[in-house]
């Protein structure tokens, strides 16, 4: 509520207000919902004003004194009613802000590890030797598949060809299936990462392969 519009609520019932402040009054009840429930509340005041004699009919005896006490108990009344207006308003915003605070406090809480959110990865090591030829390889369950982490070193001493090599994976039914390729750099490791959609459970073996299909090293889960 606008302190300016706070004690239009009385003249405006008895229609003592300028038409200008009238006008201007209307048009700020349209968007104080305090204002509006403060002028409800004395809404009845006119109506009982009009059941009062007519003073002009009344004589001086017929009028009772008007206690001194009664404007300051009115304006007291009044007084209270807007505190407390005001009071009310605070605690609903007091109260909004501590759900708010609630809502922060629940949100950003303690989490539960990610472990517990979703499962750990299962991973397994697999390793072989051939001739020049040694690797070993990390197989990883993803939702996905199984991602495949191969480490393969070749001695430059041998005669194995040095064209790229292949990584191939053979499921149970003796199907292949190529998930990589690189080139061999003697005496050097080489780090191929790969993945599959075929579950860990699902690959048979791991073969190591020239590009002319010769299988130079087996790996087998």
């Amino acid at each position: 509520m606008s302190d300016k519009y706070s004690t239009y609520d009385a003249a405006y019932l008895i229609g003592a207000l300028s038409p200008e402040d009238r006008r201007d009054y209307e048009q700020h009840l349209i968007g104080c919902p305090d204002c509006r429930t403060a002028l409800g509340q004395i809404s009845g005041v006119p109506g009982l004003l009009t059941r009062m004699p007519d003073i002009d009919t009344l004589t001086s005896d017929d009028v009772p004194p008007v206690p001194e006490s009664l404007l300051p108990r009115l304006l007291d009344a009044v007084e209270r009613r807007r505190r407390r207006r005001r009071w009310l308003a605070a605690v609903g915003g007091i109260a909004a802000a501590a759900c708010l605070a609630l809502a922060l406090v629940v949100g950003l809480g303690p989490q539960p590890p990610a472990a517990q959110l979703a499962a750990t990865p299962t991973s397994s090591a697999i390793s072989a030797a051939s001739g020049p030829l040694t690797a070993s390889a990390q197989l990883t369950e993803r939702a996905w598949g199984t991602q495949i982490k191969l480490q393969c070193m070749y001695s430059g001493a041998a005669a194995y060809p040095l064209g790229p090599y292949r990584l191939v994976i053979i499921d149970p039914s003796g199907s292949n299936q190529q998930i990589a390729t690189w080139n061999v750099v003697p005496d050097k490791e080489a780090v191929v990462e790969a993945s599959t959609s075929l579950t860990s459970d699902q690959i048979s073996t791991l073969e190591v392969r020239t590009a002319s299909n010769i299988v130079v090293l087996t790996l087998t889960p």
